[in-house]
This record gives structure tokens, sequence and C-alpha cells, in this order.
């Protein structure tokens, strides 16, 4: 509702560029990276397929800078240092953040496995839910949940603002006692 269709994106009505994949250099060569960069300079918002699904699921309009998994990332090859990261999620707030964590994991280079199935180099939760915290915390206790660093979702989505293996200790979680 509300929403027109721009018959091109040099249109005046056109605020959004929505590309029709995630990554941003190599779909499409330089010639799509240099069109993106001028669409930015005239102020358009230029958001990936992502954020489309992400605004319908919620049924409102989502900013760009809402999430680091709406922007077209920056290199297919991944992060240094995320190749073979065994990592899983737990318990986000909705389907749309466990979509956008898991497509910006993805993207980074990481394996994802479900929190139970081996050991885990990290293991993202959000750092905010008390309850959640006390579900990992009693996964941890009673071993069925191995990791090595339970770290704040905060901690991926400024790797993939940045494009580089932050240190983790800033976003290390403290899971309160059993």
């Amino acid at each position: 509702a509300g929403v027109k269709i721009a018959s091109s994106r040099e249109d005046e009505l056109c605020s959004h560029v929505i590309v029709n994949h995630v990554r941003g250099s190599s779909a499409g060569g330089g010639r799509l990276a240099r069109r993106l960069a001028e669409d930015r300079a005239r102020g358009k918002e230029v958001v990936n397929m992502l954020w489309l699904q992400c605004c319908t699921e919620e049924k409102r309009l989502l900013l760009s800078s809402d999430s680091a998994g709406f922007r077209p990332f920056k290199r297919d090859d991944g992060i240094e240092g995320f190749g073979g990261m065994i990592v899983s999620i737990v318990l986000l707030a909705s389907e749309t953040e466990h979509l956008l964590i898991t497509e910006m994991l993805r993207e980074a280079g990481c394996r994802l496995v479900p929190s139970t199935q081996e050991r885990l180099d990290v293991l993202l939760v959000d750092g905010d839910d008390a309850e959640t915290l006390e579900d990992v915390q009693v996964g941890v206790a009673c071993g069925r949940v191995q990791a090595d660093n339970v770290v704040d979702v905060e901690w991926l989505e400024a790797c993939i603002d940045t494009w580089t293996k932050l240190p983790m200790d800033p976003y290390l979680v403290s899971l309160p006692p059993v």
C-alpha cells in the first residue's frame, strides 16, 4: 500500500534501487558497482531482495540501516577468518531477524549448524534477552550445547559493516548462573 514503482532508476519517484542478488561486487561486474554508486550519490537507497522480503514480512518500510544484511555485500569471497567457522544461532526475536543473521553468516563464509549438533566456534544470541540467555546457560551446563564463545549478534553486524573479523571480546555474553 502506498508503493509506487518507478519506470526507471532515473525517475524522480525512485527512492530505492533493489538488486536481485545479495553480493555487490562481482555479480554484474564493475559496471553495476558504478551504477549503484551513482544511485547512492543521487540519494537513493540501494538494498537487496532480502530487504524487500523483510519489509513484506514486517508489513512496514524498513531502513537499509536497520541491518547490515539489507545492503549488497562488498565481496564474494567472505570475510577473512570466517571460512570454516562453525556457528549457530539461538532463539532470535523474530523469523525476520533469524533470516537476516543466517544470510549474513553465509555471506561471511561461516558454516551454520544447529546448536546441539557439534562443538561450535561461536554461538550467536540476543544479549539483551534474559530468557534466551538462561536457556543457553542450561544447555551449556548440561553439555547439550558446546560453544567456545557466546557472542551477541551485534558482533556479526559490526563485522559485516566493516567486512573484517573484529575481536569478539567486546561482544562476549556473560551467561547467568544456573
